[in-house]
C-alpha cells in the first residue's frame, strides 16, 4: 500500500528524533515511546493498543480543509491518513499536522 510504505519511508528517512516524539505525541498523546517498546502503546482502558494506519481518500488539489490533513485519535493510536499525490506532499501535511499538536493547539477544545 504506498501510502502506508510513503509514511514510514518519512518517519524513517526525513523526520528527525525531535520529529519522531511530536508525531508519536500527535497520535499516541505521549511523545515517550513504552519501556517495552512501540508493541506496548497502550490506548482507552489501559489496554495495548497498536499503531493504526487507516487509510482515507486523497484531499482534492490544494484544499486546506481539515480532512486534507492527517487526523489522530489519540485513545486508539489511529492516524487516519490521507492518499496524498506525493511523498512531498504527505510530509508537508505530517509537518504541519504534528507542529499543531506540538504548539498546543486542541481542536476538541474548540470542536464542541
Amino acid at each position: 500500500d504506498a501510502p502506508v510504505v510513503h509514511f514510514w519511508s518519512i518517519v524513517r528517512n526525513h523526520f528527525s528524533s525531535n520529529d519522531r516524539s511530536h508525531l508519536l505525541k500527535f497520535v499516541h498523546g505521549s511523545g515517550n515511546a513504552p519501556t517495552l517498546g512501540f508493541a506496548h502503546l497502550r490506548g482507552m482502558g489501559g489496554g495495548i493498543h497498536k499503531f493504526v494506519i487507516a487509510r482515507c481518500p486523497a484531499p482534492p488539489r490544494e484544499c486546506e480543509a481539515r480532512s486534507a490533513y492527517p487526523r489522530a485519535q489519540t485513545c486508539f493510536n489511529m492516524l487516519h491518513l490521507p492518499a496524498y499525490s506525493s511523498l512531498e506532499e504527505m510530509e508537508d501535511r505530517l509537518r504541519a499536522a504534528i507542529v499543531d499538536a506540538a504548539s498546543g493547539f486542541d481542536e476538541a477544545a474548540v470542536a464542541g
